[in-house]
């Protein structure tokens, strides 16, 4: 499924509309500046891949990252930085959720557990996760990993109650298509 969203062109006041491929349905994003509660992203090495955190307010974020880049596994923890920081130079994007799990991943059909696990946490209750997760190595507190204990899964968590990565599902929705 396509969205279809604004972003302001730097030094300029013209808007342009991009498209993005979602990599499930359920979410959407936006350009916009992030609200209290709110699970943001930047497009890194040039849209390779997506960066997430939780939007805190006073112009901070809470992430799962290393404080020197996002894939150190050795040293990546859950804390809090400034958006400027968080943000590296990109845009900030805005997801946004439906009130219900949807799914079209080619295995949506064992998505049973999220289905029932899935409810859409309020900004005050987002954030509260968030705090709560400062200093763990992930969900699992057992280090990044890029497929199981990722900032995605750590960011849509706090939001939703299911860990869940888009980015990975995409690419295994992709891989499995090709078999």
């Amino acid at each position: 499924m396509d969205s279809v969203f604004s972003k302001i062109i730097p030094g300029g006041s013209a808007l342009k509309v991009l498209k993005y491929t979602q990599a499930n349905e359920g979410f959407y994003v936006s350009l916009q500046d992030p609200q209290y509660g709110d699970v943001i992203f930047v497009e890194r090495c040039n849209g390779l891949y997506r960066h997430f955190g939780i939007y805190i307010g006073d112009d901070k974020v809470i992430h799962f990252a290393a404080p020197d880049g996002d894939f150190d596994k050795k040293n990546a923890y859950i804390h809090e930085t400034s958006l400027d920081h968080f943000k590296d130079g990109s845009e900030v994007y805005v997801m946004t959720f439906s009130e219900k799990y949807e799914s079209s991943s080619v295995l949506k059909k064992l998505n049973i557990e999220k289905l029932l696990c899935y409810k859409l946490q309020t900004p005050e209750e987002t954030v509260a996760r968030a705090k709560s997760m400062l200093g763990r190595r992930g969900l699992a507190d057992e280090g990044y990993d890029v497929v199981y204990n990722n900032c995605e899964d750590f960011a849509i968590w706090c939001k939703t109650n299911i860990a869940e990565s888009k980015q990975v599902s995409d690419y295994l929705n992709r891989l499995l298509k090709r078999i």
